[in-house]
């Protein structure tokens, strides 16, 4: 029993680690080695702590009487500062590398190379575009829910995209990471489902994973067909397009106008 505990504790400390930038007191286990493929069952953990911490911006904009769409910047530049821009860098590195290559080891050239170009700079204003749009159309109750959703159900498409595509490099940390296991999957889409099914309904939560899985598989296609396999930007791209869909649906399904 102590030995799972520690390797529970080891994941989520691991999780947090890689995703975000708050300050980690503890470490793990003194004889073992960061897992990064055992750790993946946290991503949606990850995803809820991330949006309850800029909930709370939020409240406090609220409480302070900001305009809502003032509100929502500075709740969405939260986010931002607690992943330290995590996925939206890779979903940049991969607007660039599809964008800019011509062969696949030109793409993966440039997805490594830490400057921004014309591509990742367009990505970056559309996706931040978006998002603030679709959160401005909700009411002060739903943004809330909305946050906590999609930032905890787009961080299990991670794990999907994974276990869908090789890694497409031999030396990286997705190379690390490989395939998750379908114990992973499943543990996941718990997490991420209940938090759902909990804000939502059973209606809303079905219509999201359809979307949110359809948009996972058409990304993927293009992957496949630029690389050939996915790396760790590829699998922040993934977080990023999957959650301005899910933004997207519900602010159809919620949305006020």
């Amino acid at each position: 029993m102590f030995s799972f505990l520690q390797k529970m504790q080891d994941d989520i400390i691991t999780a947090f680690m890689l995703m975000t930038r708050l300050p980690i007191p503890l470490k793990t286990a003194s004889d073992t080695i960061p897992n990064v493929k055992r750790c993946v069952w946290v991503f949606p953990i990850v995803g809820l702590v991330v949006s309850s911490l800029a909930s709370v911006i939020w409240q406090l904009s609220e409480f302070l009487a900001l305009p809502d769409d003032v509100g929502v910047i500075l709740t969405v530049t939260s986010m931002l500062l607690i992943t330290g821009a995590f996925h939206e860098d890779g979903l940049a590195d991969v607007a660039d590398g599809f964008g800019g290559g011509n062969k696949r080891e030109r793409k993966l050239e440039i997805m490594r190379d830490s400057a921004l170009g014309v591509y990742g700079t367009l990505s970056l204003i559309v996706v931040m575009a978006l998002k603030v749009s679709a959160l401005i159309t909700l009411s002060q109750t739903q943004l809330i829910p909305v946050l906590l959703i999609t930032a905890t159900a787009s961080r299990s498409m991670i794990v999907v995209m994974a276990y869908l595509l090789p890694p497409a490099r031999t030396n990286s940390i997705a190379t690390e990471m490989g395939k998750p296991s379908v114990l992973s999957m499943v543990v996941t889409f718990l997490i991420a489902g209940g938090v759902t099914v909990f804000l939502a309904d059973f209606y809303v939560t079905g219509v999201l994973f359809v979307i949110a899985l359809t948009t996972v598989l058409l990304f993927r296609g293009l992957v496949k067909s630029q690389i050939q396999g996915f790396t760790g930007d590829v699998l922040g791209a993934t977080q990023q397009i999957s959650e301005i869909a899910l933004l997207l649906a519900l602010s159809v399904l919620w949305g006020h106008g």
